[in-house]
């Protein structure tokens, strides 16, 4: 394997350990890409650096070179090493929740119930997305301050976000 198949194999390693497990035979996937990077590498720092300029010292041919090399380098890694960092429990929970729904639409919800809106949704609905039990919406329903109760209902909120959490990781891709 030649070293920017070892670079990307460490890369992959590195940000995306559960994709990496899932590849059959990481040899040879990584000397193969390795192989087309350093083809492509090779094939573009030419492009880049273009001819012999009339009058170029060797250190400045170098310099060009290898400064046509890194950008080679840059844009084949670019392209060619596409795998996406995984998140951690954490991240992926911290920006599951920023899409949530608030408290205060659920407290809407239950006054708009309360009030006999049109527009409100049937309590299963609620049930099913929030993934909280029908006998709790009916009294959350009930209550002259909904969101104050809401605020009194912490362990109940928490249960309900573990498990919406829960089902949105079970139903996205790794």
């Amino acid at each position: 394997m030649n070293q920017y198949g070892t670079r990307i194999e460490e890369h992959w390693r590195r940000v995306a350990p559960t994709q990496y497990r899932q590849i059959e035979d990481p040899e040879t996937y990584f000397t193969e890409l390795g192989e087309e990077m350093l083809t492509v590498v090779d094939q573009l720092q030419q492009t880049l650096a273009g001819p012999d300029a009339e009058g170029e010292s060797y250190l400045e041919k170098v310099g060009r070179l290898n400064a046509a090399r890194k950008q080679a380098e840059e844009v084949a890694w670019e392209n060619l090493v596409t795998v996406q960092p995984e998140q951690t429990d954490a991240e992926a929970r911290e920006n599951w929740a920023a899409t949530q729904p608030s408290l205060d639409s659920l407290a809407d919800w239950a006054e708009a119930t309360r009030d006999g809106a049109d527009w409100a949704k049937p309590i299963e609905m609620v049930s099913e997305e929030w993934m909280l039990d029908r006998t709790f919406l009916q009294h959350l329903v009930e209550q002259e301050q909904p969101y104050t109760f809401l605020l009194n209902s912490t362990e109940t909120l928490q249960q309900s976000e573990a498990a919406r959490f829960a089902r949105w990781k079970a139903s996205t891709p790794q």
